[in-house]
């Protein structure tokens, strides 16, 4: 997902929104994560879990890190 997405678009524009989870609905807000280290993890975690799988580099673009969101509870 990139930042030129509608999803991250509206996500953004009104920082905030809904979650369901276990069939509750929860009120959060959205977040932009800019931090590299924070990014650096991310992408760390991608590679544990799903390597070597061809899915990875996609998820691991510039673009797609741009595009990361943190989801907080409202």
């Amino acid at each position: 997902m990139s930042q030129e997405s509608a999803y991250i678009q509206s996500a953004m524009a009104q920082q905030e929104g809904n979650i369901l989870s276990n069939e509750e609905r929860l009120d959060v807000t959205f977040q932009s994560e800019n931090d590299p280290a924070v990014l650096d993890k991310i992408d760390e975690a991608y590679h544990l879990k799903y390597d070597p799988s061809p899915y990875v580099a996609p998820m691991l673009t510039e673009k797609t890190r741009h595009a990361t969101v943190e989801v907080l509870p409202k």
